[in-house]
């Protein structure tokens, strides 16, 4: 476990000194560009209040949506 856990920290490194890089999500305003919201809930209207999954993108281009709950007013 702890060889295949070294084998991944090394490879996100890698891949992050290529240009790869986690969308940070959580509290940021709906884009649909950037977010795939799942479900919603109370919460601020159109603002990320849980991310399921996180996205990603390379040099500025993104490769995945995050997977995002959205707050919806009450």
């Amino acid at each position: 476990v702890k060889g295949v856990a070294a084998i991944e920290q090394d490879l996100m490194r890698r891949l992050g000194e290529a240009g790869l890089q986690r969308m940070s999500s959580l509290g940021m305003a709906i884009d649909p560009a950037r977010h795939d919201v799942l479900m919603t809930g109370p919460g601020k209207e159109n603002t990320v209040i849980e991310v399921f999954e996180e996205g990603y993108e390379l040099h500025g281009r993104i490769l995945r949506a995050a997977k995002v709950k959205a707050g919806q007013a009450v």
